[in-house]
């Protein structure tokens, strides 16, 4: 495990991370350590962000999208049997399981939640092809060169220092191997104001614009190789679409776990994904998915 010169900054924002999501959100959901979130997306843990009014019309369709999405970064990864795949801040494994099994390679998940990973290894995988590390994107516990693709999905903006991550990440891919990434930036039009929402509503502090984050890619080493912006999935049918779906399908599971704060929850979480859409349709916000090489 390489030590990283500064010793200060990690281990304080890992356990600011590993407390966000060892917290218990919601009793009694199914995936320990996913609260709201794996209520409705399973093990996926991130949006289905799709053009597809048949998925998000339907709420127990919504898992089926994530999936695609995982899928749809693997093809743009070029991912198959001879990759070895590093899954920066897994969540509970739900890529890093998909990956292998869909494309063959072997894939280890990284992750400062001790919950979410044990949860991640009771759920199986690939025998022989799946793992699990616990530990900071920004220290990442892996030798120099150890993968031929480095993935992070709707994570990166949890990170604190992206250029450490990005430089770490650089540092444990071979040579002409790949970064596949997936995440929300914000564009050059957001204000103050969209930053405090963003942090309200997901707990973590820092949000990259996106040419903060190509620039950020290019100095650690990596080249852009192709670029797809989903922006219009969230200013459109996720904007017509996931009130309603949301409110019929999910809300009251919401308050019926938790007979307390269900209602403040499912309202919350409501609030926070409708402050996401309204970044998107106002220009203000932007979900890609990209892949750069490794120089």
């Amino acid at each position: 495990m390489r030590q990283s010169e500064d010793e200060g900054a990690g281990p304080a924002d890992a356990t600011r991370a590993a407390e966000y999501y060892d917290a218990a959100w919601l009793d009694g959901v199914e995936l320990p350590g996913t609260g709201i979130v794996g209520l409705m997306l399973g093990d996926q843990l991130h949006p289905p962000m799709v053009d597809d009014a048949g998925v998000w019309g339907d709420g127990a369709r919504w898992v089926e999208g994530a999936r695609e999405c995982t899928r749809r970064l693997a093809r743009m990864a070029g991912i198959g049997p001879a990759d070895t795949v590093l899954d920066v801040g897994c969540g509970v494994g739900g890529a890093v399981r998909q990956v292998s099994a869909e494309t063959g390679c072997r894939a280890a998940g990284l992750n400062v939640s001790a919950l979410q990973l044990r949860t991640a290894a009771s759920l199986g995988g690939p025998a022989g092809r799946v793992a699990y590390l616990l530990g900071d994107a920004q220290r990442i516990p892996a030798r120099e060169r150890a993968f031929t693709c480095a993935w992070t999905f709707n994570m990166f903006y949890h990170i604190p220092d992206k250029p450490r991550a990005l430089a770490e990440m650089h540092r444990v891919v071979a040579p002409g191997g790949r970064l596949a990434f997936d995440d929300w930036v914000l564009t050059g039009d957001a204000d103050e104001a969209d930053r405090a929402g963003l942090r309200h509503h997901w707990s973590s502090p820092d949000w990259m614009t996106d040419e903060e984050l190509l620039d950020a890619i290019r100095q650690a080493g990596f080249e852009l190789r192709e670029l797809q912006d989903y922006t219009d999935v969230g200013a459109g049918v996720m904007r017509r679409l996931f009130p309603s779906t949301y409110d019929r399908d999910f809300a009251p599971r919401i308050r019926a776990l938790d007979a307390a704060w269900g209602q403040r929850m499912a309202d919350d979480f409501r609030d926070a994904v409708q402050h996401t859409i309204d970044l998107y349709a106002s220009g203000r916000l932007r979900y890609l998915q990209l892949v750069a090489e490794r120089r």
